[in-house]
């Protein structure tokens, strides 16, 4: 943990630097306290993931335990971002060097495909600042293309007919001397969801004084220009993809995120929370995935899920190669000497329900010569375990090298 003091121009702003999943010890006075809460809380029931409509797993993604005297141990889980307490502000880091950290969800899906961008993802970078840029990157690159119009209902009274008449209400409008008809109509335009969620994220952007002032007038740019777009409303948040809104793969995600992580705020007594934490686990599955099918030189590595019968119960692993010859699963933990029993079962059922022989388990450890599990079978599948070395002495390009090359070995004695 660091800590640095500086004047923020409402009086001195105690900063700290905090890891993602492990324990802080800080002091915080009963306020304090409440907003953290608060905003550990919201941020949970707020989750709504870019990839998949799903809730948060936890109640709170702030665990929070009493170690006496006014300190606790706070632990941020699995986010990375800035929270604001007062004036106190602790800055959550990644759990693995922010070198390979960067290296890896610059290989994501949400990072832009423009060679600025990408070189913009560098370690020590504000990922907050990062993810507003790119949000806004991929809005101005849709822009150009031209947002997708769809139909939209609306409910007005008019002058003349149009579409459905709601007779009821037109006759009690005439009986109260409102000569209108009330009538549901479809119209053709930009006001859809998909749209109302971009320009809610860039409204976002625009409006918070954290982000660069370019990053802020890029956004509001992209405001104005869809001005036809009304403000958000609660079930644009569930909006999916479909085949016809493919072209906003990229933009959708960022939107999601900015709006998922930049809306937390509390008040408790004259004390002010507010917090912008981005989730971390989805962001490197995915950058993992992508650098492992890149690496394989055209063999197809997805994800994928499986109906087990007519139970409605499914599984869902990260990785399944080649039509499911072998299955693996991402972790974004340190890999120990010994075998987490939860994730090693969890993969040999995936294996089993691909009816494949072979799985593995993909962490992280601290480096070269650090032990992970060795190959163990169970039944007739055999599992084993693959490390990307997280040291801070060893370039992530190399790490990447060393991973493929022990999963390239694997998938030949596989075939």
């Amino acid at each position: 943990m660091t800590t640095q003091s500086r004047d923020s121009g409402l009086g001195m702003l105690v900063e700290l630097t905090a890891t993602e999943s492990s324990p802080i010890e800080l002091q915080l006075n009963i306020e304090q306290l409440s907003l953290l809460r608060a905003l550990g809380r919201e941020l949970a029931a707020n989750s709504m993931w870019w990839r998949e409509e799903r809730p948060a797993p936890e109640k709170s993604v702030v665990e929070i335990r009493l170690l006496g005297d006014d300190k606790y141990a706070i632990k941020f889980r699995d986010v990375i971002g800035v929270v604001r307490l007062g004036d106190l502000q602790v800055r959550v880091r990644p759990k693995i060097p922010e070198s390979h950290f960067s290296h890896i969800i610059r290989r994501s899906d949400i990072a832009p495909r423009t060679a600025s961008s990408v070189a913009n993802v560098d370690a020590g970078a504000d990922y907050s600042q990062l993810l507003a840029l790119w949000c806004v990157t991929e809005s101005e690159a849709l822009l150009r293309r031209g947002l997708r119009w769809d139909y939209s209902e609306y409910v007005e009274e008019l002058h003349e007919v149009r579409g459905r008449l709601d007779t009821l209400s037109t006759a009690m409008a005439n009986h109260l001397g409102r000569p209108v008809a009330a009538c549901a109509f479809e119209e053709l335009g930009e006001d859809t969801s998909l749209n109302r969620v971009l320009k809610a994220a860039c409204q976002s952007i625009a409006t918070r004084s954290k982000f660069e002032p370019p990053i802020r007038r890029a956004a509001n740019r992209v405001v104005n220009r869809m001005e036809s777009v009304s403000q958000l409303k609660a079930a644009d948040r569930h909006v999916r993809l479909s085949r016809l809104t493919s072209s906003y793969r990229r933009a959708l995600p960022l939107a999601k995120l900015v709006l998922e992580s930049s809306g937390i705020s509390a008040n408790v007594g004259h004390y002010a929370g507010s917090a912008f934490l981005i989730r971390t686990p989805e962001l490197i599955e995915n950058g993992l995935r992508n650098i492992i099918s890149d690496g394989l030189h055209g063999a197809n590595v997805r994800k994928q899920r499986l109906l087990l019968g007519e139970t409605g119960i499914s599984i869902n692993p990260d990785l399944v190669f080649g039509g499911g010859m072998a299955i693996g699963d991402i972790k974004y933990r340190h890999l120990g000497p010994d075998w987490d029993r939860n994730s090693l079962y969890q993969a040999v059922a995936f294996a089993t329900g691909f009816h494949a022989n072979h799985c593995g388990i993909f962490g992280f450890s601290a480096g070269i010569d650090a032990k992970v599990p060795k190959k163990v079978p169970v039944g007739h599948v055999l599992a084993r375990s693959f490390a990307w070395r997280a040291a801070q002495d060893l370039p992530p390009h190399e790490s990447e090298k060393l991973l493929l090359r022990e999963v390239n070995h694997w998938l030949s004695e596989v075939r």
